[in-house]
């Protein structure tokens, strides 16, 4: 869903070390799976299953402020590369 779109970003800055910033994302999104499912064990463990819901909307939202804020610095970012001949 996300994954494709991303790797082409990445695969278009990335330059000649494209397969380190493949396997850096992969293994990042797979580390971002297991801390998910440790804290989410550990919130269900001392607070509950209903605790999940607030903690998922709390997530979400911390999830959109990020990605807006990065989002905002993709220009300069995209321009600078295109400066830059390889």
């Amino acid at each position: 869903m996300y994954l494709v779109p991303i790797q082409h970003r990445l695969l278009g800055l990335a330059g000649d070390r494209s397969k380190l910033v493949l396997a850096m994302n992969s293994s990042t999104t797979f580390a971002g799976i297991a801390i998910g499912a440790f804290l989410g064990g550990i919130l269900v463990e001392t607070s509950g299953v209903p605790s999940l819901a607030a903690a998922s909307i709390l997530i979400g939202l911390i999830g959109i402020g990020l990605a807006v804020a990065f989002m905002r610095d993709a220009a300069p970012a995209e321009t600078a590369t295109a400066a830059c001949p390889r």
